[in-house]
């Protein structure tokens, strides 16, 4: 093998080794508790996002100024950093787009024929006890809900991730190995 093979084997076996730890540790993703309030009407709404055993995205919405509390989501869509929420039995669609370090989705929100802007920011769970403001009943269904830890491990995303960090690993050990016979 000739300096310039060995040169891309190195470039490839690192590219796969960092590339998926750095997506995988910078995106947040769309999983958490998300709170914002609907423009003109100044309505509070809250979401809590997670993945449910099979690794799908499935939501619950609050709205504590009017009293309504783990109002399920019908549809969770997540693609390429767009959210769309559903919830049928309010006839409401969210529709957003998450910004790069996760902290915020800026939306719309579409019901009955009406279109108001709806920007969601990402809270922790005291935050989420500040927005109830004392009722209890939105961070009891908030806390209710899986966190994302042992349902994720057996997600298909994160067996994928974990094969391309060993084929990368696997792949610096063959440069290293490669490099010392050459010598």
């Amino acid at each position: 093998m000739n300096g310039k093979s060995i040169v891309m084997i190195g470039i490839v076996a690192t590219f796969m080794f960092i590339t998926p730890t750095l997506v995988h540790g910078s995106d947040k993703g769309v999983e958490g508790n998300w709170q914002g309030t609907c423009d003109e009407l100044d309505i509070r709404v809250a979401f809590k996002v997670w993945r449910d055993a099979d690794g799908a995205l499935v939501a619950t919405g609050d709205s504590p100024d009017q009293e309504a509390y783990g109002i399920q989501v019908d549809e969770v869509i997540f693609e390429a950093g767009q959210l769309r929420l559903r919830v049928d039995s309010v006839q409401g669609i969210f529709e957003g787009k998450l910004n790069e370090d996760g902290s915020t989705i800026e939306g719309k929100w579409h019901q009955h024929g009406n279109v108001r802007t709806l920007v969601l920011n990402r809270i922790d769970e005291t935050q989420t006890e500040a927005l109830v403001q004392g009722d209890g009943e939105t961070v009891q269904a908030l806390k209710q809900q899986p966190q994302n830890s042992a349902s994720n491990r057996n997600h298909p995303t994160t067996g994928f991730i974990l094969v391309l960090v060993m084929v990368g690993l696997i792949g610096l050990v063959v440069f290293f190995i490669i490099k010392l016979i050459t010598r």
